[in-house]
C-alpha cells in the first residue's frame, strides 16, 4: 500500500444526525472503521460506499465530511490538521479504482455459514424459469405454452449483446425471422418473453423501434409483436403496446432514427405513453434529496419538506406504479397481451417489467421467487448496473472548503451559491465532473425497491421477505462486496468470469434467511393491485427515521388496495 500516510488515528470525533463519539478510526484496504473509546461499538464503511469527501480546514475546525451512497452522512473531527490531511490523502489514495478487477468483491472471502453455502451463482436458470411459467408445456397457462419456445439463437450473443443467451419466442417465429427481425430495434433488443400468466397471456419487452424519419417498417417485426400477441388460447382484444416514455420524448427520437411504433403497421393492439422521465430526470431528483438531507452529518434537524417535495420523488414513483398497474388490469383482467419498451429496454422497461410480476404471481413474492425475478429482469435482460450505479467513480469525489461545517450549515440555510451547490451537493450516484460516468447514472434499480416497499407497506403479509431484506440489496448495489451487479451485462460477466472471481449476492442472503424473513407471511395465490397513489418516504432507505420524512403526508389513503380474484374487475388506471 504505497503513498498511505496514516493507517491508525486517536481522539477522532465521529458526527452523526448531532450526535458525537469520540474514538479512534483505521484505515483498512477496502474499509475505514470507526471504534468507541469503550471498544463496543465499530462502525464500518466499504470505500466503494463513499460518494463524497469534503476536507473543511480552518482556524478552529480540522473535519472531514463524508457522504455515503446509503445516505450515510457523517463527520469526522481530527486534533490537528495533520490528522485530518493525512486521512484525507490516503482516503484519496485507497478509495479510487482503476478497474472493476480491484473492487473489494474480486478479494471478499466470507467466513462463516455464509463460506458454507452453495453458490448462489448456480441458483438461477433463466431456462428453468421459463419452463416454471409453461414455455413449451402444452399442459400449462390454459394450453398455450406450447405456443412458446426457447431459442439459442444468442448463444453466442451475436443477435443482441445485452440480452441472455436463451430466449423465450412464439412457436410459430422461426430463427431467421428474429435474425433480421432484430435489426429493426435500437441495440438489437427484439421483442421477447419475459412472462407468461397462467391465463395464457403474456408480459413481452423490446426497445424502441428504429422508425426514424423515413417512417421505416419491418415485415419481421410486425410478424413477431403478431405473433406474440395471437399465442394465447383466445386472442386479446385489448394488446397494448406500452411505451414508457412522454410522447414528446419518443416522437424526439425519430429525429434521431429512432422513435415509436407506427400503429398503422400493428394493427393488432393500441399504444399508450406512459410518460415516465428518463435517467437523467430521475438523476437530477434524487440529486435533490440528496441536497435536503446534506447536513444530517451535523444535525438532527429533520430535512425540509419542501425540498424533498421539489425532488418530484414520490411522483416519478406514481408515474412509475401506474403503470405497472396497467400492466397488471390489462394482462390479468382484460385478458390481453403487453409488450413493453422505453427506448434501448433497459431501465423503465425493466421497471415495468417486474412489478407488474411481483403483483401477478405469488412466486416473486418469496425470497427464492424475488432473487429470480431480479436475476430475470435484471441482470439477464441487461440492465446496465455498471453505468446506473457508477461503480468506479473517482477521485472527483474529493473537494476541500476553508469553512467550517456549522458555517457550511449556516450559508446553506441562508443562501448557498451555485459553485458551492455544484461541488457540494452532487447526485449521490456520481461525482463532481460532468462526465460520461455521471451523465449515465441513475437511480433505477433504487426506484424499483422503493415500489416494492410501497407494495409491500399495502400488503404487508404476502411478501415473505421484510423491509431489510429490501435495505440490504440496496445497500449491496454499491457495496461492491459481491460481483452480481459488477458489468453491464451478462455478456460482460461471463466475459469476465466473475463467477469463477466473485461472490454472488445470494451467499449473503441465503445465509443470513431467518433475518429477512417476514414472520407475518401468509401465501396468497392470487394477483395484489396497489394503489399507485397511496405512497409515502422510504425514509429508512434515506436514512431516516419516518417521522424526519413523513410529517406532512396522511398515513392513509382515500383508497384501499385490491386484491383480485379471477372474476374481479378493476377501474382503469390513468396514465
Amino acid at each position: 500500500m504505497e503513498n498511505i500516510k496514516v493507517a491508525k488515528v486517536e481522539n477522532v470525533k465521529f458526527l452523526n444526525k448531532g450526535n458525537e463519539i469520540s474514538g479512534t478510526l483505521h484505515l483498512t484496504a477496502y474499509h475505514s472503521i470507526f471504534s468507541d473509546l469503550e471498544g463496543k461499538r465499530e462502525i464500518w464503511t466499504a470505500y466503494s460506499m463513499i460518494n463524497c469527501v469534503r476536507l473543511c480546514l480552518n482556524e478552529k475546525t480540522y473535519c472531514i465530511r463524508i457522504q455515503c451512497r446509503d445516505f450515510m452522512f457523517y463527520c469526522l473531527k481530527f486534533q490537528n490538521s495533520t490528522d485530518a490531511m493525512d486521512v484525507y490523502d490516503t482516503l484519496r489514495e485507497l478509495i479510487p479504482v482503476s478497474s472493476v478487477s480491484r473492487l473489494y468483491a474480486y478479494h471478499y472471502m466470507p467466513t462463516g455459514e455464509e463460506g458454507k453455502v452453495q453458490s448462489g451463482w448456480n441458483l438461477f436458470l433463466l431456462e428453468n424459469e421459463y419452463r416454471r411459467m409453461g414455455v413449451g408445456d402444452s399442459s400449462r397457462a390454459e394450453g398455450a405454452g406450447a405456443n412458446w419456445r426457447l431459442t439459442k439463437i444468442n448463444e453466442n450473443y451475436m443477435e443482441c449483446q445485452s440480452y441472455p443467451q436463451i430466449l423465450a419466442v412464439p412457436t410459430s417465429v422461426s430463427d431467421s425471422v428474429i435474425h433480421y427481425g432484430c435489426k429493426y430495434r435500437s441495440k438489437n433488443r427484439f421483442p421477447t418473453l419475459t412472462y407468461l400468466h397462467k391465463n395464457s397471456f403474456s408480459i413481452t419487452r423490446a426497445s424502441q423501434p428504429l422508425v426514424g424519419l423515413r417512417q421505416n417498417r419491418s415485415a419481421q417485426d410486425e410478424k413477431i409483436v403478431e405473433a406474440i400477441f395471437a399465442t394465447s388460447i383466445i386472442p386479446g382484444k385489448e394488446n397494448l403496446i406500452v411505451d414508457a416514455r412522454p410522447s414528446t420524448n419518443a416522437m424526439a427520437n425519430i429525429a434521431v432514427g429512432a422513435g415509436s411504433e407506427n400503429m398503422d403497421h400493428y394493427r393488432f393492439a393500441k399504444k399508450i405513453y406512459l410518460g415516465i422521465d428518463n435517467i437523467h430526470v430521475m438523476r437530477d431528483s434524487l440529486s435533490k434529496i440528496v441536497n435536503a438531507l446534506r447536513n444530517t452529518d451535523i444535525s438532527a434537524v429533520p430535512p425540509s419538506v419542501e425540498q424533498l417535495n421539489k425532488s418530484n420523488w414520490l411522483k416519478h414513483l406514481t408515474n412509475i406504479l401506474q403503470g405497472a398497474v396497467l400492466i397488471i388490469e390489462t394482462v390479468h383482467f382484460h385478458h390481453a397481451h403487453v409488450l413493453v419498451h422505453c427506448s434501448d429496454g433497459w431501465d423503465r422497461t425493466s421497471q415495468l417489467c417486474a412489478l407488474p410480476q411481483l403483483c401477478l404471481d405469488p412466486y416473486y413474492r418469496t425470497i427464492q421467487g424475488f432473487m429470480s425475478l431480479i436475476e430475470k429482469d435484471w441482470l439477464a435482460f441487461g440492465h446496465r448496473f455498471a453505468e446506473r450505479c457508477c461503480h468506479l467513480p473517482g477521485k472527483r469525489i474529493f473537494s476541500t472548503d476553508n469553512s467550517s461545517p456549522e458555517e457550511q450549515h449556516s450559508n446553506s440555510v441562508a443562501s448557498s451559491t451555485l459553485q458551492y451547490t455544484f461541488c457540494t451537493f452532487r447526485s449521490a450516484l456520481s461525482g463532481f465532473a460532468i462526465d460520461h460516468s455521471e451523465k449515465m447514472s441513475s437511480p433505477v434499480f433504487h426506484q424499483f425497491l422503493d415500489c416494492v416497499w410501497q407494495i409491500m407497506r399495502q400488503f404487508p403479509k404476502y411478501f415473505e421477505f421484510n423491509e431489510r431484506f429490501l435495505r440490504r440489496l440496496l445497500y449491496h448495489l454499491y457495496s461492491c462486496q459481491y460481483g452480481s451487479f459488477l458489468y453491464n451485462s451478462q455478456r460482460e460477466r461471463k466475459q469476465s468470469a466473475v463467477s469463477q472471481h466473485t461472490r454472488s449476492i445470494w451467499d449473503y442472503f441465503i445465509s443470513r434467511k431467518e433475518e429477512f424473513t417476514n414472520l407475518d407471511y401468509e401465501c396468497y395465490d392470487d394477483v395484489l393491485l396497489p394503489n399507485a397513489t397511496d405512497l409515502k418516504w422510504w425514509a429508512s432507505s434515506f436514512g431516516q427515521p419516518d417521522e424526519n420524512m413523513n410529517v406532512a403526508l396522511s398515513e392513509t389513503s382515500s383508497s384501499a388496495p385490491l386484491l383480485s380474484s379471477s372474476t374481479s374487475q378493476s377501474p382503469s388506471v390513468p396514465v
